[in-house]
Formats: structure tokens, C-alpha cells, sequence
């Protein structure tokens, strides 16, 4: 098993495939395991070979390999007394395979293309469990069992966090081992992010925090770009929680803001409480003192203000007589009537606001062919916005891009785009591709896409779907039609497909529209 003499764990990794196995050399950082790769087997009977003689500690074996598959290396393996653990990787999302591979003893299926992230956390509990069945060999030193055993327990907690754990015994069982605080009260799960991402100042905030913990039994622990922190507490300690995280998060370097969840009676559901946290983490463009939001502030309360109600008319004329301040006083009056409760959601507010944009955009191009502002405003273009004001801001600069695109723009439009925009027009109903387009303007399909691409300043395709929602948009509002049948008047068949072209346009769905 295991190298006694460095104190390393063996590693063997067998696939056919050169990209894999090289693959997983250079991406997983194995000094860190104290762990070293042994062989490199590319077929079955090789893999067996190198179990067998060499007797790693784990492998990761192809389930698909020449000579003999994956489940047949571990099951004559097992036959033969081999302590080894295995990792299988498939390319088959097959339920059947799987269990057939636990049944024969692997410790895990993953799926290619490899998650390497969730790849890296399985390493580290293996690794953990290796060493908890040899403890007591001094094979590690102190320092380094530590490390084994913290990659584990973040490993452990993501997957609470992440809702995978289902079994109370489980979780009990994997927590007493991890050395994990009670786990059989209240859960409460808290985020911590940082305005710029910035994991050293999260980082130091995780310090602070445990530094002025007190009796709080807590796990505190980064992942991604967030500080997470699971408290174990009875009745009485939120307020105790809560106070020491602001002081935690004082003095830190820039913007750092929470949110806490609701509590959960069984650790099995802090997944739960991880989602309502990050809900409302997202409440910090209301900036309140001290930057930590509670699941309390979350409006649950339905808008007064839907997008049927906004008047189009006013902001359109503004934006065609590029008259600034009037685009101004409207974005200001738009953010105004998005608040009918003290603090609607984030979601809400950025929704109504990237609708507005992408709306105005569109009926600009129904009204003037040829003079249409290009693109499209995706949700991640706003979501990093800070507060009320940066939100109103951000709005503003848009509607004004919109004018000054409309002005540039006030031009005769080429004859083929516009043979081109006539065709899409009359063929609405249907299922419009580039090449069709294409052969009625005689132009290869290649050439044709790049051609339009540079007369309109947009992609051919974004232009269709575009020209599509704007359409549905009409028939829903004017004609009174439903969502199916919009959808099948702008040529979807799946409803699923039309739902999320008109969300990704417009910011909502189209019940939401249509309220």
C-alpha cells in the first residue's frame, strides 16, 4: 500500500485515452496529497498488472478500456485481496454501470469531461480515509494529517451546503470523524462575499471571525469566491452570531457584505439554509448598517409594478431626440416606481431594469429597419452592481447608448439587408436559418453571416431571436394571445426553448410578461 519509507500514497492512473491520464498528472496538485503517480497504464490488463504488483493505495481507472474493462480490474482485484480504492471515470452517464461498480467496491463514479473541482474534494476525503485505517502508523506527521483532515472536512461541508447528503446517519457518522462540532441541533448557514472577489480580505475576515467566536460552535471555510460559515447553535445565539460577524467584517479591505439563512432543525438541510443565505446576500444594494442581510429582509410581497405598465412612449422619444436629461429624469422615476415595498427583491429590480433596456432596444428596431441598436443585455452585466444607485446608474448609461446608437445609425440601409429582414419578416412562424437567408440573396452562408455581421453591427442570429421576442411580445400585449401560442406564432415548438429566449431578452419570463 502506501510508500511507509516517504510517508506518500501510491497512485496509479489507467486510460486509453493519453489526454486523461497526462490530463490528470499536471491538474491535480499531488505534492499537496503527499501523494505520487506510480503508473500509467492505457489498457485493462496492465491496470491489473500494476494493482497487483505495486498495491496502490488508490486508482483511477477508465470504466472503458482495451484488454479488460475498468469493473473486471476491480473485481479480480478484489478477488485477489487487494486493498486498493477506486476512483472509476466513464464517459456513460449509465445508473446501471455505476452500481455495478460500487457493488464491486469503487468509492466513486465521475462523469467526463471531469469536474476537477469536485474531483480534487473526493481525492481529499479518500486520502483522509486512507490515513484514518492506517492511523497510528506515524507514516505522517502531525501537521500533515492536519491538512488531510481540513481538505476533507471542506469537502464534507460543501456537500451540505450543495444539498447531497441525505442520510442524518451519514452526515453524524462523517462529522464525529471529521471531528465536526454536535451536529444534532439547529444548522444556520452564513455567506460572506467580497465586492472585487478578493480572497485575502475574505480570508482575513474568516481569521477575525474565529479569532471572536467565542462558545459559538462554527465551521468557517472558503469556497470560490465566498466565505461560508455553518454555526451549530441552540435558541438564543443568533443575535451572538450575528454581532460577531460585523465585527469580523469591520475594517476590512473594500466592500465586504453577508447574508445569514434561516436556521434548519437537521444538518441534512442546511443546503436550504445555504440557498436562503445567498438570497439574502443579495439584498446589499439596500446597503444597510453594518452590510449583513438575514432572511427576515427578504420581500416575499408580489410587485405592484408589472411590465405591462411601462410606458414605452415618453422613453423612446427621449431617446430618439437624444435628450439626455429627460432619459435621465425617466431612469430616475423607472428605479422610483420598482420600489412598492421598502426593499423588493434584487432579482426584481434588476429584471425590470434589463427588461427596460432590451425592450426599448427592440421597439426602436421595429420602428426604424436598419437604425437598430445592437445587442443584447444578459443578466451578468448587472449583477455585480453594488446598490440602488449603481443599478440607476448603470440604466441611465444604457438608455443613453441607445440614443447614440440610434443616431449613429440614421442611415439608408443596404438592399440585401434589408431582401434579408424582409424574408425573416414574412417567415416569422418558422424555423429561420443563416443558409436559407443566404440562398435568397444569393450569397454563400459563410460570407452571408460575416456580411451581415458588418452591415448591422449584430449577429444574424441574435437578430432573428430578437426580432422573434419583439413579435411575441406584440401578439401577447395587443392581440391577447397566450404563451403557446406565441410561441408557435415565432416558429418554437418547445415551449421550454421560447420561455428561455424571451427571459434571456427581455430579463423575465413570459407569464411574467404577460401579468
Amino acid at each position: 500500500m502506501a510508500d511507509m519509507e516517504n510517508g506518500r500514497f501510491r497512485v496509479i492512473i489507467a486510460d486509453d485515452e493519453a489526454a486523461i491520464r497526462n490530463g490528470l498528472m499536471t491538474a491535480i496538485p499531488w505534492e499537496q496529497y503527499h501523494a505520487e503517480i506510480a503508473a500509467l497504464p492505457d489498457n485493462g490488463t496492465d491496470a491489473l498488472k500494476a494493482v497487483m504488483e505495486l498495491k496502490p493505495d488508490l486508482a483511477v481507472m477508465d470504466i472503458k478500456m482495451p484488454g479488460m474493462d475498468g469493473l473486471e480490474v476491480i473485481r479480480r482485484a478484489g478477488e485477489g485481496g487487494e486493498k486498493t480504492r477506486f476512483l472509476i471515470l466513464s464517459g456513460y452517464d449509465d445508473f446501471a454501470l455505476a452500481q455495478k461498480a460500487i457493488r464491486y467496491g469503487a468509492k466513486g463514479y465521475f462523469l467526463k469531461p471531469l469536474k476537477i473541482d469536485e474531483f480534487r474534494d473526493e481525492l481529499s476525503r479518500q486520502f483522509a480515509e486512507i490515513e484514518r485505517d492506517r492511523k497510528g502508523s506515524g507514516a505522517f506527521s502531525a501537521e500533515e494529517m492536519d491538512t488531510l483532515m481540513d481538505s476533507s472536512r471542506v469537502f464534507f461541508l460543501n456537500q451540505l451546503i450543495r444539498g447531497e447528503i441525505h442520510s442524518p446517519d451519514e452526515a453524524k457518522r462523517r462529522a464525529e470523524t471529521l471531528r465536526i462540532g454536535d451536529v444534532n441541533g439547529r444548522v444556520r448557514v452564513a455567506v460572506v462575499m467580497h465586492e472585487k472577489d478578493d480572497e485575502q480580505a475574505l480570508s482575513a475576515v474568516m481569521r477575525k471571525y474565529r479569532a471572536n467566536a467565542g462558545k459559538l460552535q462554527t465551521e468557517a471555510w472558503l469556497s470560490g469566491n465566498r466565505l461560508n460559515l455553518m454555526v451549530f447553535h441552540s435558541e438564543g445565539e443568533d443575535t451572538v452570531f450575528r454581532e460577531t460577524l460585523e465585527k469580523a467584517m469591520q475594517g476590512a479591505e473594500g466592500r465586504v457584505y453577508a447574508g445569514i439563512g434561516r436556521a434548519v432543525e437537521d444538518i441534512t438541510k442546511a443546503g436550504a439554509s445555504n440557498i436562503s443565505a445567498v438570497r439574502a446576500a443579495g439584498y446589499m444594494i439596500y446597503e444597510v448598517p453594518g452590510d449583513v442581510y438575514d432572511d427576515s429582509m427578504v420581500c416575499r410581497q408580489e410587485p405592484a409594478f408589472s411590465p405591462a405598465a411601462i410606458r414605452f412612449d415618453p422613453l423612446l422619444e427621449a431617446i430618439k431626440n437624444a435628450d439626455l436629461s429627460s432619459i435621465s429624469a425617466y431612469s430616475h422615476q423607472f428605479m422610483q416606481s420598482l420600489m412598492f415595498v421598502k426593499m423588493p427583491s434584487p432579482d426584481y429590480v434588476r429584471g425590470m431594469c434589463i427588461h427596460l433596456v432590451n425592450t426599448a432596444g427592440m421597439r426602436l428596431a421595429a420602428e426604424s429597419p436598419g437604425g437598430a441598436p445592437a445587442g443584447m443585455i444578459a443578466a451578468e452585466e448587472i449583477a455585480k452592481k453594488g446598490s440602488l444607485r449603481e443599478i440607476e446608474d448603470w440604466l441611465t448609461g444604457k438608455l443613453r447608448e441607445l440614443s447614440e446608437r440610434f443616431g449613429e445609425r440614421k442611415e439608408t440601409e443596404d438592399p440585401l439587408i434589408s431582401r434579408a429582414k424582409e424574408y425573416i419578416r414574412e417567415h416569422m412562424d418558422q424555423n429561420i436559418r443563416a443558409r436559407d437567408v443566404a440562398s435568397v440573396v444569393n450569397l454563400s452562408e459563410t460570407y452571408f453571416t460575416s456580411y451581415f455581421k458588418a452591415k448591422t453591427g449584430e449577429n444574424f442570429r441574435d437578430y432573428v431571436i430578437r426580432e422573434k421576442m419583439n413579435l411575441a411580445m406584440k401578439l401577447m400585449k395587443e392581440k391577447g394571445m397566450n404563451v403557446s401560442e406565441a410561441a408557435e406564432a415565432t416558429g418554437y415548438q418547445d415551449y421550454r426553448s421560447f420561455s428561455r429566449a424571451f427571459k434571456n431578452c427581455t430579463g423575465m419570463s413570459p407569464s411574467e410578461f404577460c401579468q
